[in-house]
């Protein structure tokens, strides 16, 4: 249909702050309807909506990497774009926690220390907020800087003992919700150590990350229940092989035991022999 209409002169023309056609491509990564959207010409990487959200940025949110790549050999300057918030293409996939464009975008030469107009928040801090652990690891795999701070805010709360002079680290954002939030404990955890790291060697790689506890737990419970369902089904046929069809011996249905014998039932020696059954025509 698209190559109908777009055969027939109809553009990708949206209205201004309206999602393209090539947006929602992007969007839910149909990479053949967007690459015929930019081959014609209409919807390319330049075109935003009322928020500044780019083809690229949706397309690097929802992890669309096919679309991704299409999009940066359309338009490569729009690698670093960012929108009313300040926030990257690189940036919207922290939020997503697409870790497979992070990739990519670094790839191309994304800044990954790039920090947004608006907040002064980098791609980690973005993920420690929006609870992406992977997407965190998957940065500072790339190297990012755990130090960086985010600008201090315009109108800060009133909190006791904590100033607001100086903007938070990604760790520092991590470790502010970490006791009652189980994912943010194990991003502080995961950041403390990579900066006790680079304290001891500033060029130290950053680790890999543990899994949740949650999830290890679940993987093991779930294992433990399979092994034990396994094994139960194991000991059911060992018992019904054992076990021969009717529950006795030598194919008796009634077991040895369970009735009396046919010789038994036959009439014994020197007995009576039964009664004749009367004939009615003698009775007459």
């Amino acid at each position: 249909v698209v190559d109908a209409l777009l055969a027939h002169g109809v553009a990708d023309a949206a209205a201004a702050g309206v999602w393209s056609a090539a947006m929602y491509a992007a969007w839910n990564g149909d990479a053949a309807i967007l690459g015929a959207l930019l081959k014609a010409g209409g919807g390319g990487a330049p075109a935003a909506d009322a928020c500044g959200l780019s083809a690229l940025m949706l397309a690097a949110l929802k992890d669309r990497i096919e679309c991704v790549a299409l999009l940066l050999h359309a338009d490569p300057k729009a690698i670093d774009a960012a929108d009313a918030q300040g926030r990257t293409a690189l940036m919207h996939a922290a939020i997503g926690g697409a870790v497979e464009a992070i990739k990519l975008l670094a790839a191309r030469d994304a800044n990954v220390d790039a920090a947004g107009a608006v907040d002064g928040k980098t791609a980690l801090m973005w993920a420690v907020v929006a609870h992406k652990p992977a997407a965190v690891e998957a940065l500072c795999a790339l190297g990012c800087d755990p130090d960086a701070r985010e600008l201090p805010p315009v109108d800060p709360p009133v909190v006791p003992g904590k100033s607001f002079e100086v903007g938070e680290t990604a760790a520092e954002m991590a470790e502010a919700k970490a006791e009652k939030d189980a994912v943010m404990r194990h991003i502080a955890k995961y950041l403390k150590g990579w900066h006790e790291m680079r304290g001891a060697d500033p060029a130290a790689k950053a680790p890999p990350m543990a899994e949740l506890e949650a999830v290890a737990h679940a993987k093991k419970t779930t294992a433990e229940r399979a092994a034990a369902a396994e094994a139960g089904a194991a000991a059911a046929a060992a018992a019904a092989e054992e076990t021969p069809v009717g529950g006795g011996g030598g194919g008796d249905i009634w077991g040895d035991d369970d009735g009396p014998a046919i010789e038994e039932l036959t009439m014994e020696e020197g007995a009576a022999p039964p009664a004749e059954e009367a004939n009615l025509e003698d009775l007459d």
